[in-house]
């Protein structure tokens, strides 16, 4: 038997999955159908414009038709839903608001905790359907179930799907949770799908060439302000602080004797702070917007991840008002306020969050 191969849990009498265009939902639904539960499809037409008509962005009208081609071979029932104002509400504005506000938002996280699963699962009961699914790689486990990290290295999701609330990602499938990325082309390819050779989306789906200062160009009024060091000494001018995210080394404009760092944004003065490597070293954060998937204590030692593609790192964790704060056992480094704080035990998600604040202030980082 292939490894993999999905079991339904028990009691599930059918799923809708999230049809993006491309192999993994197509090889999740494959999947689905296979185990033999009752199967539909669904995409959401999330964003209009003619920049997003790529191949490998799910917005694209190229992904949609791909999409129902997938339905039409698997011989299930296929729904377009738009779903383009609340995409611009909940996730467009909000990702533009932030990084005026001098912080660094995952958009494809809240993506699919305020729109895509909620979605999901309103039009599963609509359809009288158990189940929702997409081809996430991730994996539910325990009672009640939880989200775990998917088992191929390198493709685990779990991080972009922490902030979904519990409830919903109890009635969730991930058929892809024991798979690698090389398995489910093979899949695709065995079965004959004729998304089997697509290309994975690489970018956010309303920044399809990935250059977010230009769309925000177009959406946020420039703020020039001062270039200051960890003394808040003046050393350079920029034309729009939103041009600049915490680690980054180029383009900052300003001859130094040693390569300085963008350290932290400041909201109030549109001021960037710049400084050498180890300042942007932070010994912890303060978290809010807390999602938690199981229990956990105060004093907690859990593994901390704060990038997409990031590793982990061991901190204490502690309560702080109706938020935690999160102690390092080494210092971090390119922290940003508004990032994804998730925190795992083994391969459980325990928790996850919205940075706030780092710490030490720069002006006490050396």
């Amino acid at each position: 038997m292939t490894r993999g191969l999905l079991v339904p849990p028990e009691g599930a009498t059918g799923a809708l999955v999230g049809l993006s265009g491309g192999v993994d939902s197509a090889v999740a639904a494959l999947l689905l159908q296979q185990s033999g539960l009752r199967v539909e499809g669904v995409t959401f037409a999330l964003w209009s414009d003619p920049a997003c008509d790529r191949p490998n962005l799910c917005c694209s009208a190229e992904s949609i038709l791909a999409a129902r081609a997938t339905a039409e071979q698997l011989g299930i029932e296929h729904h377009l839903v738009d779903l383009a104002d609340p995409f611009l509400r909940e996730v467009v504005e909000p990702f533009v608001e932030e990084y005026a506000r001098a912080r660094t938002p995952n958009p494809c996280v809240r993506c699919n905790a305020r729109l895509r699963f909620p979605a999901l699962r309103a039009l599963a009961e609509q359809r009288r359907l158990s189940h929702i699914a997409t081809g996430h790689y991730a994996r539910m486990g325990g009672r009640p179930p939880r989200l775990r990290r998917g088992l191929a290295t390198g493709k685990d999701q779990s991080y972009v799907l922490a902030q979904v609330r519990s409830d919903l990602l109890a009635g969730s499938l991930f058929p892809l949770g024991n798979l690698s990325k090389e398995q489910v082309r093979r899949l695709a390819q065995r079965a004959g799908l004729s998304v089997q050779s697509r290309p994975e989306s690489q970018e956010a789906c309303f920044i399809p060439d990935n250059d977010y200062r230009r769309f925000l160009r177009t959406r946020v009024e420039a703020r020039p302000g001062a270039i200051v060091d960890l003394a808040g000494k003046e050393i350079g001018r920029h034309g729009s602080f939103f041009d600049f995210t915490v680690g980054q080394r180029k383009g900052l404009g300003i001859s130094a004797p040693a390569a300085l760092y963008v350290v932290a944004l400041e909201e109030k003065s549109a001021a960037v702070v710049v400084g050498p490597h180890q300042a942007l070293q932070v010994a912890g954060l303060l978290v809010s917007h807390v999602v938690r998937q199981r229990l956990a204590e105060d004093g907690d030692t859990v593994l901390i991840q704060y990038r997409s593609s990031g590793g982990t790192r061991p901190a204490t964790v502690t309560s702080w008002g109706q938020g935690l704060r999160v102690c390092f056992a080494e210092p971090a480094v390119g922290v940003a306020p508004g990032q994804v704080a998730v925190a795992y035990r083994g391969d459980d998600v325990l928790w996850s969050g919205i940075i706030d604040k780092t710490w030490p202030p720069p002006a006490e980082r050396s």
